[in-house]
C-alpha cells in the first residue's frame, strides 16, 4: 500500500476547494514547506485564525487529556488531509501529539490572494463542524456502547474519513496504532481491546496485519457498532 499520502492530501484539498471558487481563480496547489515531528512529539498550540491552520500532509496526531496519574483519554484522532482546529488553551490538560511522524503544513501557504484565503477559511470552518460532530458521537459512544460497539465504531470514522482522502483501498487501510492506543480512545484495557479484536476476527468482519486494517464487512460492523 505505497502511497504518495502529501501528493494525496494536496489532491483532495485542490478537489474540495474548487466548488467554492470561480473557474478562473481555482487553486493550483503544489507542495508546501512544512515541519516533521516525531512519534510522540507535542505539537505546536494552533493559531486562532482559520487560514493559519496548520494541514496534516501525512501521519497522524491525536488530541489527549492527561490526567494527574499519568493516564491519558484520547479525545480525538487527527488524520491526513484534516487540519488541526482543535485549539487548546493556555494550561488546559488537553495537548495534540504526534502519533507517527507528522508533516505539517500552514494552509495559507497554498493562496495567494484573499478570495482564495476566504475559501480556504470557509473549509477550515467547515471541518470545525464536522470535528464538534464526531467529538459528541464518541462521548456518546463512551457513555452508551459496550466494549464491541465502541471499537466498531472507532474503526468504521478512520475508515470513512481515510476513504474521503483515497487512503482505503479494498477494505485496507494503515492506521499507526496500538491496541494501547485504541483503549486509551474508547476506555479500555488493552486486554479488553485484544479480546475484542480477536471476537471481530472471528465474526470475519475485520482483520488485522500489524498497522494494517482491513474491514471485510463493513455492513456486518456498522450493525455491530450500532448494538449498544
Amino acid at each position: 500500500m505505497d502511497q504518495d499520502i502529501p501528493a494525496l492530501v494536496l489532491h483532495h484539498w485542490t478537489n474540495a476547494l474548487k466548488p467554492y471558487l470561480p473557474s478562473e481563480e481555482r487553486a493550483t496547489l503544489s507542495l508546501p514547506t512544512c515541519n516533521l515531528f516525531a512519534a510522540g512529539t507535542e505539537l505546536p498550540g494552533a493559531d486562532p485564525r482559520p487560514e493559519k491552520s496548520k494541514l496534516i500532509l501525512s501521519g497522524w496526531a491525536i488530541s489527549a487529556f492527561s490526567f494527574p496519574d499519568g493516564k491519558r483519554q484520547i479525545i480525538d484522532f487527527h488524520l491526513p488531509g484534516e487540519v488541526l482546529v482543535f485549539n487548546s488553551p493556555a494550561g488546559s490538560p488537553v495537548h495534540e501529539f504526534a502519533l507517527s511522524q507528522v508533516r505539517l503544513t500552514s494552509i495559507d501557504q497554498f493562496f495567494v490572494d484573499e478570495a482564495t484565503i476566504a475559501t480556504a477559511r470557509r473549509h477550515v470552518m467547515d471541518q470545525f463542524e464536522n470535528e464538534r460532530f464526531r467529538l459528541t458521537m464518541r462521548v456518546a459512544s463512551l457513555g452508551g456502547q459496550r466494549a464491541r460497539a465502541r471499537i466498531a465504531t472507532l474503526l468504521l470514522d478512520w475508515y470513512r474519513r481515510l476513504d474521503d482522502i483515497g487512503l482505503v483501498h479494498n477494505g485496507k487501510f494503515i492506521a499507526p496504532v496500538t491496541q494501547e492506543v485504541i483503549g486509551d480512545a474508547v476506555g479500555l484495557s488493552p486486554v479488553h481491546v485484544n479480546r475484542v479484536l480477536n471476537v471481530l476476527r472471528a465474526d470475519k468482519v475485520v482483520r488485522i496485519y500489524g498497522k494494517e486494517i482491513e474491514l471485510l464487512d463493513v455492513a456486518g460492523l456498522h450493525k455491530i457498532a450500532m448494538n449498544t
